[in-house]
This record gives structure tokens, sequence and C-alpha cells, in this order.
């Protein structure tokens, strides 16, 4: 089992390194960063995902508060 664990983690590992090497050249070549966000962003619903774990982390937090 944790041989597999390694295999995924080298997978994913070797996907973020490919799309950061993807951004970079694309950020070399003169493209906008914001561009580049908003496009992902329409793609994967970043924002979305952002303020959904805000939100998670603040009912957390709040939680945590009260049980002290």
């Amino acid at each position: 089992m944790k041989k597999i664990w390694k295999v995924i983690g080298v997978i994913v590992l070797v996907f973020a390194l490919i799309g950061a090497i993807c951004v970079g050249i694309g950020l070399f070549t003169g493209a906008d960063a914001a561009r580049i966000y908003s496009i992902v962003d329409k793609q994967f619903n970043i924002g979305q995902l952002i303020n959904g774990y805000r939100t998670q982390v603040n009912q957390i937090m709040q939680n945590a508060a009260s049980l002290l």
C-alpha cells in the first residue's frame, strides 16, 4: 500500500510541476497573470472554492472558540 501512495504522490507532483512550468512559460512569453487567473477560474471556479474554504475555516474557528 505504501508503494501505491508513493506512485500517486509522484504522479501528482509531476502534474503540479508540469502545470507550474506551463504557467511560467506563459508568463515568460508575455501573458498577463490576470488573464491566466481568469481562464483557470473560469475552468475550475477557484473563487468559489476559496470562498468555500474560508467559510469552512470560519465555522471551525467559531466552533473552537465556543469550546474554550
